[in-house]
This record gives structure tokens, C-alpha cells and sequence, in this order.
């Protein structure tokens, strides 16, 4: 788990050592004006001052708690490798060169309000709705994200390997 990868909108890939990257917590605007946290790695210049690339990861969300956690998922994977944090997987989004399935995107919709009270649940089900058919449609209008020949082509997988994880583990409707 040595270097982090980068890939800025220009196509190229950037690949610098872990603890080169300076991570920090970011704030914006969601949905109806709501402030979100998200994760962000920046690479520095050598003055340690000037940002030269940015890094945001998948976790977006007005719980500052949430994005801590998936912070720290990241960094014992990277530090203490996949043994560390095996577990805590349960199941993978099924989108290796494929578009999201329906289920999937409702899934992750409805999961946001596990905790909620029965009543609250009740009163967030019609936008969680509206938001899945939403995402179900921006899923289906959109390409289907591939890495750069060259990427795939550095990674290498042993057969056996006890930390592969990927959606042939998820329940057969989240496949």
C-alpha cells in the first residue's frame, strides 16, 4: 500500500507515496443548500503550501461522524493492509463495467436512514423514492466509467487471494 493514485481530468496518472498525501475534511453545498462533508487527499508542491492535485473520495454527507469513519477505513487499509479491515465489508456495488443496478442504487438511497425512527423513515420514504428514480435515471444516461488501459494492466490478482472482494458476494438481488 505504498503510493495513491491520482488521476486528474486531463488523463494522466499521478502516483505518490501514501504519506506524501495531506487529508483533509471538506465543506459544500448539497441538495436544498444543506452543507456536506467529504474526504479529500491533496498533493502538495515541494513548498508544502501550494495544492498541485486534488484527490475527493466517495464519501459525501452531512454527517461529519460518517466521513471520519470511511476516512479511517482508508487509512488502516493503506497503513495495517486489507487484513485490518475485512470484516467490516459486507457487500461491493455491483459496477465493474456495468451500470448500477436498480436495487443497488435504491439500496444505497435507503440505507442513509437505517437509523430513523419509524416515523422519520415514513416522511423521508416519498424523496428517497423520487432520489432513487432519479438516480436510476442519471445511472442509465451516463457512460460506464473505464480505467486507462494502462491501469488495469499493472494490477495483478493471485488466484486464492483471501482479501478479493467484488459483488459475487452480495446477495443475489445486489448482484
Amino acid at each position: 500500500m505504498d503510493n495513491t493514485g491520482i488521476y486528474p481530468k486531463n488523463g494522466t496518472v499521478l502516483s505518490v507515496p501514501w504519506d506524501d498525501v495531506f487529508f483533509t475534511l471538506g465543506r459544500g453545498k448539497g441538495i436544498f443548500g444543506m452543507m456536506n462533508w467529504d474526504l479529500r487527499g491533496l498533493v502538495l508542491d515541494k513548498d508544502r503550501n501550494t495544492v498541485r492535485e486534488t484527490l475527493a473520495f466517495s464519501a459525501v454527507i452531512d454527517q461529519e461522524a460518517a466521513v471520519v469513519a470511511h476516512w479511517e477505513f482508508l487509512r488502516r487499509y493503506m497503513e495495517e493492509g486489507p487484513a485490518a479491515v475485512i470484516d467490516v465489508i459486507k457487500f461491493c456495488m455491483p459496477v465493474d463495467g456495468q451500470r448500477e443496478p436498480a436495487a443497488a442504487g435504491r439500496e444505497r438511497i435507503f440505507v442513509n436512514d437505517l437509523g430513523s425512527s419509524g416515523v422519520m423513515w415514513l416522511i423521508a420514504w416519498p424523496f428517497n423514492t423520487l432520489q432513487a428514480w432519479v438516480r436510476y435515471l442519471v445511472m442509465r444516461s451516463s457512460r460506464i466509467p473505464q480505467w486507462p488501459a494502462d491501469i488495469p494492466a499493472t494490477l495483478t490478482v493471485d488466484a486464492g487471494d483471501p482479501y478479493v472482494r467484488d459483488a459475487s458476494m452480495n446477495p443475489p438481488d445486489l448482484r
